[in-house]
C-alpha cells in the first residue's frame, strides 16, 4: 500500500511528499518547450535538381541541410528532376538518407520546362495545402519561377532563392526575399589563416578610419562599375532592383550599409554626384548608365586576383593550369603579404568564389576538400 501511495502522481501526494514546488517548475519548463515548439518556423523545400546541380562528390546537401535548419524546422523536401539522369542519379542515395522525396519527371526534348510546371504546380498547392508552412526555399536559377517567388510572397511566405551564380535570372532574385549562391553552403574549404585571431592594437585615429572607409567606398564604387558593364555586354536592363541583385552576385559581401548608407538608393545617390553613373528614364524604370568618362574603360574585375595568379602559375611552372589544394595556395599568398581580409572577405574560400563567378580561376570540391586552379 506504501508502495502505490507514493507512485500515485496526482496532486495531493506531492503536496504529502513536499514536491509541489518541483512539480510546478516541471509544468512550467514544459509549457515554455511547448511554446518555443510552436513558434518554430516550418520550411519547404523544392528543389530544381538540374538547375542548380553541385555534383556527387560535394557534400552540399548536407551544408544545405545544416543551414536551412538553422532557419526553423524542415517540414517537406522535394527535389525535381529526371532521376534516370546519370548527371544527378548518383545524388539519390544523400537526398534519401537527408529526407527528401526525389519527384521523377521524364520530359520530352520538346518540352524541357516539364520539370519547372510540375515544380511550379507541387509548389502552390503545398502553399495551399499546408497553410502553416512560413518559409520556402527554393533551389533553382530559372526565370520561370518567378510567378512561383510573387505567388508565395503575396499569401505572407518568406522565399529564400539558392542559385547557381553560372546561371542565375536578376529578376527572379530580385522578386525574393534573400538570396544565395548554393557555393556557399558547401562544407569545408576553411583554411587555418580563417581562424580569427585575437589582436591587441591600438585604436586608429580618426584620419586613418576616414581613409579607410574611403577605401571601402572606392571600391564599392569599382563594383558597381564592374557590374554594369558586364550587364551591359549581356544586354541585361540595368534597373535599379537588377543591378544591387547582381553587384551581390558578384560580392556577396556588399552591404550599403556598412558604408554609411541607409539606403541603396542613398548610395545610387552618391555615385551619381561623384559622377560615376547618370540615371536615364522615369524614377521607377530608371536605368543605371556609365558616365562618358567610366564607359571608356574596359571590364575590370573589384576583386585584386593578380598575386594570386602569379602563385598558381609558379605552381604550374607555366604550363597547363592544374587544380591545387585550398590549404597549399592559401600560406604562400600569406607569405606574399597579400591579405584577403582587408578587401573584405572572412575566409579565402568566398574570396575565391568571387573570383570563380568572374572567371578568373576555377573551383571544385571532393568531400570537404576545395581545389582551385587559374583560368586567365
Amino acid at each position: 500500500m506504501v508502495d502505490d501511495e507514493y507512485n500515485n502522481t496526482d496532486g495531493d501526494n506531492f503536496d504529502l511528499l513536499g514536491l509541489s514546488p518541483l512539480r510546478q517548475k516541471v509544468d512550467e519548463i514544459w509549457d515554455k518547450i511547448q511554446e518555443f515548439s510552436s513558434l518554430k518556423e516550418e520550411i519547404c523545400i523544392l528543389w530544381d535538381v538540374e538547375n542548380v546541380n553541385p555534383g556527387e562528390k560535394s557534400l552540399f546537401v548536407e551544408g544545405l541541410v545544416e543551414f536551412v535548419s538553422g532557419k526553423g524546422r524542415i517540414t517537406i523536401a522535394k527535389a525535381f528532376g529526371d532521376w534516370t539522369k546519370r548527371s544527378i542519379s548518383k545524388m539519390a542515395t544523400s537526398l534519401a538518407s537527408n529526407g527528401f522525396e526525389m519527384v521523377h519527371v521524364s520530359a520530352p526534348i520538346k518540352k524541357k520546362n516539364t520539370s519547372d510546371i510540375e515544380m511550379i504546380t507541387q509548389g502552390i498547392e503545398v502553399a495551399l495545402k499546408y497553410t502553416h508552412l512560413s518559409q520556402f526555399f527554393l533551389i533553382t536559377g530559372d526565370s520561370d519561377f518567378r510567378s512561383l517567388v510573387t505567388a508565395l510572397r503575396r499569401n505572407g511566405k518568406y522565399v529564400f532563392v539558392i542559385y547557381d551564380a553560372k546561371r542565375l535570372n536578376e529578376a527572379l532574385l530580385a522578386a525574393a526575399d534573400d538570396y544565395i549562391d548554393y557555393r556557399q553552403l558547401l562544407p569545408g574549404g576553411t583554411e587555418d589563416s580563417d581562424k580569427d585571431e585575437i589582436v591587441v592594437e591600438s585604436k586608429p585615429s580618426k584620419i586613418a578610419d576616414k581613409k579607410a572607409k574611403q577605401k571601402l567606398l572606392q571600391e564599392a564604387f569599382s563594383l558597381l562599375v564592374e557590374c554594369l558593364n558586364i550587364m551591359e555586354e549581356e544586354k541585361i536592363p540595368t534597373k535599379l532592383a537588377t543591378v544591387k541583385v547582381r553587384m551581390k552576385v558578384l560580392k556577396p559581401t556588399f552591404d550599403e550599409k556598412k558604408l554609411g548608407f541607409k539606403q541603396w538608393l542613398k548610395f545610387i545617390e552618391r555615385a551619381v554626384d561623384d559622377n560615376i553613373i547618370v540615371l536615364e528614364g522615369k524614377k521607377n524604370e530608371a536605368l543605371l548608365k556609365l558616365t562618358s568618362n567610366q564607359k571608356t574603360k574596359t571590364t575590370v574585375s573589384s576583386v585584386p586576383y593578380k598575386e594570386l595568379i602569379e602563385v598558381l602559375k609558379e605552381f604550374d611552372n607555366n604550363k597547363t593550369p592544374k587544380f591545387w589544394r585550398l590549404s597549399v595556395v592559401s600560406p604562400i599568398l600569406k607569405k606574399k603579404k597579400f591579405d584577403y581580409k582587408k578587401h573584405g572577405y572572412k575566409q579565402f574560400k568566398q574570396y575565391l568564389l568571387d573570383l570563380q563567378t568572374r572567371d578568373i580561376v576555377e573551383m571544385k570540391v571532393d568531400g570537404i576538400t576545395h581545389w582551385v586552379k587559374r583560368i586567365v
